[in-house]
């Protein structure tokens, strides 16, 4: 799963939580932590770390395992991949896209509900007490939170265009992976034909990845 449709997981399973903002924050910590190469100091419940921090990184972890052998998630990153194997997309860059390209597009395609929207926002703004060992990494940490706040979300970040200049982005500094110009113009071709499955198997998604979790205790042991 994506950051934002980490998020979203703590506004849906715990809708009437007074902690539920904190939570989604710290839902999206695993990634940021990878998107700003920054290590925040995350304690375990024995160090008396904040409840909603804890559980928002044990959420994190418990939906990616959910979420990933979702059938119609396995279903949609093959056939993305097998569409820009077939652009002429080279292995590394399809590989990463087919995968990425499908949670930054389920993201956008949850995000189109305006109460998930203003939920992912103040999720942003909700922030966490975090700890860093090395200077260099807060302040990566701090450039990141600003620049997320400052995009916000809206319907045109849904675009082909946006979501492929995403990928390329996430690809950027992985050799093996990186998408070049020409990748990224089949790229784009390819998320673009992959729009209607996506956005028509969204709720489908969303149902099943909140039974699972439901299934796997989510709720019952507060994470």
């Amino acid at each position: 799963m994506n950051f934002a449709g980490h998020a979203l997981v703590a506004q849906w399973l715990f809708a009437e939580d007074l902690d539920r903002h904190s939570i989604g924050f710290a839902a999206m910590i695993p990634d940021f932590a990878r998107m700003a190469n920054a290590r925040p100091i995350v304690p375990d419940h024995r160090a008396g770390a904040p409840t909603a921090v804890r559980r928002g990184v044990d959420l994190h972890h418990q939906s990616d395992a959910v979420f990933h052998p979702l059938p119609d998630v396995v279903a949609l990153m093959r056939e993305l991949g097998a569409r820009l194997t077939a652009l002429g997309v080279r292995r590394g860059p399809m590989l990463a896209t087919s995968h990425i390209g499908i949670e930054i597009m389920l993201d956008d395609a949850w995000l189109r509900d305006e109460p998930a929207r203003e939920f992912y926002l103040a999720c942003l703004r909700a922030d966490a007490p975090l700890a860093f060992s090395d200077r260099a990494d807060e302040l990566a940490w701090q450039r990141l939170l600003e620049r997320l706040r400052a995009i916000g979300s809206a319907p045109e970040h849904a675009s082909a265009a946006v979501v492929t200049e995403r990928v390329g982005r996430t690809l950027h500094n992985r050799p093996k992976l990186s998408a070049d110009a020409r990748d990224l113009v089949l790229i784009e071709r390819g998320l673009a034909s992959m729009a209607f499955a996506v956005n028509s198997a969204s709720a489908r998604i969303r149902s099943t990845l909140l039974e699972g979790l439901r299934a796997a205790g989510a709720t019952d042991r507060g994470i």
